[in-house]
């Protein structure tokens, strides 16, 4: 049975993003960013995005797909970087309500890069929603 300790707790890249987040805590449930990545052959990934801080329901529904793409993964656990960017994936396909064409099918990017930097937009965008003092719980 696959290990899926990844959906107790925020994998540590997203953790991480999510604590240099410094900036207020923002009044919506929602955020437009800009990303542009460019990749060894020069070609820029770009475009604006909108993320939203998942309700409760979305938290189990990026729990459950997590669990599906892991099921059937061998009787061994997932390595840990496996399980990440399982997680990290469905987490952006939940939380990303607005975004250009190239981003429409995350699994296909050819750069593990573009994910985690689209992580960082939207995670951040999280911590600085659930700071102290915003009304919302931390967890901390």
């Amino acid at each position: 049975m696959p290990d899926l300790d990844v959906l107790k707790e925020t994998p540590p890249h997203l953790r991480a993003a999510q604590q240099a987040a410094g900036s207020p805590a923002p009044s919506s449930r929602e955020q437009t960013f800009d990303f542009s990545w460019k990749d060894p052959s020069g070609k820029a990934w770009s475009g604006t995005f909108t993320s939203r801080i998942p309700s409760v329901g979305e938290q189990i529904d990026i729990a459950k797909r997590v669990a599906k793409r892991s099921h059937g993964a061998g009787d061994g656990p997932l390595p840990e970087d496996v399980g990440e960017l399982i997680y990290t994936v469905a987490y952006l396909e939940t939380v990303l309500v607005q975004r250009p064409a190239w981003a429409q099918d995350l699994e296909s990017l050819p750069y593990v890069d573009i994910i985690n930097g689209l992580a960082k937009e939207a995670t951040a965008h999280l911590r600085n929603f659930r700071q102290p003092g915003s009304g919302q719980k931390t967890g901390d």
